[in-house]
């Protein structure tokens, strides 16, 4: 049992690769040496218990000086990364000043968790481009790298809307050092004197829904970045947002529906427009969007939407992605089938250059 003890911590000492282990191996391995002399010629000392404990108490003191090296315990690890995040190479991390090897193994740890995070970081740009380090920074690179693939061009024009409300001091600071109360005070700010009035340009308050409606695109822009590598926590979700008033809807009678539609005056096509509108119960953009093959046996199929941002007009997918037929009362399809016996007395009069194939008319700037 001894022999191995020996052994074990003399395999140990052997492998000690700096200048200063190398000195208390040195030692440690001498004081090993003796022990096992005095193991093996036991009967040539006259008291061996003595030579083995003074041996012992040297390998001892060389093992506790060796275990002060260790304090300063270096990581060394070989990792396959090359520039800009690539595989192209492999490098060897050092790094030194831990007071125990627990303190370097968690910090070692750490370390490949970043560096496996990089690459997804370094999917946000160009392997060139500087990484986002303030929310002036970030919000551009999430509106570029994820709303505009992603979301509808009206929905990114109305994120660009909106976080052109933030202050300059908020933009600009960097995205690891905003916290919780940053965004309340700003919140605040945004509902006290956030808006302007467009002639006199003062200032005016904002409503809590458009600052809610801000705080959910800053939102949603940490959560990307914690996705990024970039940061890793969301303090926007623990910043004290205003609340919102919920309002009450209010539906228009019959009657009342019939007389808003009687009493709608300017484009020759308002009246189909609102009759279709109001059974329907479908968003603007639908209705504009719906051609005449979408009305077939008194239903009308919901199947696309008509979007307007400063770039034009274009069709798009309804919100949920998915068709929807509609039932039609009768005073509907009468409204229908007045305003398509106009639309062909139109072609008529204008021949190839009159184009509508649409139940609400062809609006201006539409695509085909």
């Amino acid at each position: 049992m001894m022999h191995q003890i020996l052994e074990t911590i003399e395999a140990d000492v052997q492998s000690r690769p700096s200048a200063i282990e190398f000195e208390m191996a040195y030692q440690a391995r001498i004081a090993i040496d003796r022990i096992k002399f005095a193991i093996k010629h036991t009967e040539q000392f006259s008291k061996p218990c003595i030579h083995m404990r003074e041996a012992g108490l040297q390998l001892l003191d060389a093992l506790d000086r060796l275990e002060s090296v260790d304090r300063r315990f270096q990581i060394r690890s070989r990792c396959a990364v090359g520039r800009n995040g690539t595989t192209s190479g492999r490098r060897q991390i050092t790094e030194s000043g831990f007071a125990t090897k627990r303190e370097a193994e968690e910090a070692e740890a750490k370390r490949r968790i970043a560096e496996q995070e990089k690459p997804e970081a370094v999917k946000a740009g160009s392997g060139d481009a500087p990484l986002p380090k303030t929310l002036a920074m970030l919000l551009p690179d999430f509106l570029a790298e994820q709303a505009e693939k992603k979301l509808a061009a009206k929905t990114v024009e109305r994120y660009r809307e909106q976080t052109a409300y933030l202050s300059s001091e908020l933009l600009s600071m960097p995205i690891r050092e905003i916290t919780a109360l940053h965004l309340s005070r700003e919140w605040n700010r945004l509902q006290e004197r956030g808006g302007h009035h467009r002639k006199t340009k003062a200032a005016r308050p904002l409503s809590a829904k458009t600052v809610r409606n801000i705080a959910g695109v800053v939102s949603s822009a940490f959560a990307r970045a914690i996705k990024w590598g970039l940061v890793s926590f969301n303090p926007v979700t623990h910043s004290e947002m205003p609340s919102a008033r919920r309002k009450k809807g209010i539906a228009l009678t019959p009657a009342q529906k019939r007389l808003l539609i009687d009493s709608a005056k300017g484009a020759w096509c308002m009246p189909a427009f609102l009759e279709l509108s109001a059974p329907a119960g479908a968003r603007r953009g639908e209705v504009l969007a719906l051609r005449w093959t979408d009305v077939q046996n008194g239903e009308v199929i919901v199947s696309r939407s008509l979007s307007q941002t400063k770039r034009g007009l274009a069709f798009k997918g309804t919100k949920t992605d998915k068709e929807r037929p509609i039932s039609l009362p009768k005073s509907a399809i009468s409204a229908l089938e007045t305003h398509r016996n106009a639309q062909n007395s139109f072609r008529k009069q204008f021949g190839t250059d009159y184009r509508a194939d649409s139940p609400t008319g062809r609006t201006k700037g539409a695509p085909n």
